[in-house]
């Protein structure tokens, strides 16, 4: 049955070979590096699908040649410190022709250091054009005071975006209604989710002990989004102002401390373990995560893929990111344009259009679960805590936003008076990093 689903899908796609020349959706002039080395630093090699052994091997030779480069070489870091790395090369002078590969949680520190090149003040309009919507929106959501600073190309955060995975056995067997109807009627809702994990949640074999649940762990800040609570905003001004003290953010915090502590729904920590044993009738997952062999590896049962459900104060589903990598240039670059040009030239948005789908039909075992993954990867609006970097996780009490969110879920302090005390604290860092 799967495989037919997928011969079926992956006969639907054209691919279609470029007999010309490729030219850059954009107007860049003449591009002469005269000889110098470029170097991309990330977490990992990006050259890859362009070596031997890639997609498209010989490209990296092609761009040398086209742009008189010298070398185009890679510098890996740890993900770990990877951001104060990057800021000791802009320090010593060592980054002028370097491409960064930053990972989201570090982007909007970056930019408050000014350690990031505003690309938006060289590209013209047209450069946005041709990127993947999703890569258009990550280009729009790490700004400040309306520069954008994102290449947008050659990464995207539809591998990332946060998904409903439910065990279709568990529902079968202990007469559950199916997601996928939900969802398509519009009834996949918090209260459906609610009920439906209270009804899953029991002894299975009659010891007096619960052996199975509801729902995994959800994550602070990624489910959230699905009542459209967002910890920071841009306001009408192009500010960025805290928002945890929102109606919707409140009410989202109060029914996760009910799923999470008081109704004893849940079980699992961010591995959904019991999930991948068959212990658990709904977990969400990343994308990536799906496809990926510590999940296919382990699940022996048939299970579908719907959004995470939606809350009262939004009027659809959402479909929240995780995180969103992407390539920058630092502030020092002594050719952006050229990096630009040359990056747009390795990372072509057609290419990376067909390897997204790859990863959509690979993730999907039924027709529902891959319409649920297209719609996910053509509506992402950039529904992602993009101030991590900042404001610290939600997760992590040793911070002001962190503890506040433990106040309200693990002591019972209420969600608005919590939201209320710690606003005027991060509105302070806020608007001395990005505002004044």
């Amino acid at each position: 049955m799967r495989k037919l689903f997928l011969m079926t899908l992956a006969l639907g796609l054209l691919f279609s070979a470029c007999l010309f020349a490729y030219e850059l959706p954009f107007d860049v002039g003449n591009i002469d590096f005269g000889g110098a080395t470029v170097t991309y630093v990330g977490f990992y090699d990006p050259r890859e699908s362009f070596m031997e052994g890639g997609d498209y091997p010989g490209r990296l030779a092609e761009a040398m040649e086209k742009f008189n480069i010298g070398e185009i070489r890679y510098l890996g870091l740890p993900w770990d410190g990877i951001a104060e790395n990057m800021m000791n090369r802009l320090l010593s002078d060592e980054s002028g022709y370097d491409i960064w590969m930053l990972p989201s949680n570090a982007v909007m520190g970056m930019i408050a250091k000014n350690a990031l090149y505003p690309i938006s003040e060289i590209v013209p309009a047209s450069y946005y054009d041709d990127l993947l919507f999703s890569q258009r929106v990550v280009t729009d959501t790490f700004v400040k005071r309306g520069e954008k600073y994102s290449l947008g190309a050659g990464k995207s955060p539809i591998g990332v975006i946060e998904f409903l995975v439910w065990n279709k056995e568990i529902f079968a067997r202990d007469g559950l209604p199916a997601l996928d109807e939900l969802y398509l009627s519009g009834e996949w809702t918090y209260d459906a989710m609610e009920e439906i994990a209270i009804r899953a949640t029991r002894d299975t074999d009659g010891d007096g002990e619960l052996d199975q649940w509801g729902i995994g762990q959800q994550d602070i800040a990624v489910w959230g989004f699905s009542n459209g609570a967002n910890p920071t905003i841009i306001d009408e001004n192009g500010r960025h102002v805290f928002a945890y003290d929102s109606e919707a953010a409140t009410y989202y915090l109060g029914k996760l401390r009910q799923w999470s502590q008081l109704m004893n729904i849940s079980k699992g920590d961010w591995q959904q373990k019991e999930f991948l044993a068959g212990q658990v009738a709904m977990a969400s997952f990343p994308l990536w995560n799906i496809i990926d062999p510590s999940f296919t590896d382990v699940v022996e049962f048939e299970y579908g893929i719907v959004p995470l459900p939606k809350g009262p104060h939004v009027d659809d589903y959402q479909f929240p990111a995780r995180q969103a990598d992407s390539f920058y240039l630092p502030v020092n670059s002594k050719y952006p344009m050229g990096l630009v040009a040359l990056h747009r030239f390795l990372f072509r948005a057609d290419e990376e259009e067909e390897g997204i789908e790859e990863m959509l039909i690979e993730a999907a075992l039924d027709e529902i679960s891959y319409e649920v993954l297209v719609r996910a990867a053509e509506e992402w609006s950039g529904e992602m805590y993009i101030m991590e970097g900042i404001l610290g996780p939600t997760w992590d009490t040793s911070y002001p936003l962190g503890g506040a969110i433990g106040k309200a879920l693990y002591e019972g302090q209420s969600p608005a008076s919590a939201m209320e005390a710690v606003a005027p604290v991060i509105q302070q860092v806020l608007d001395k990093e990005f505002n004044d």
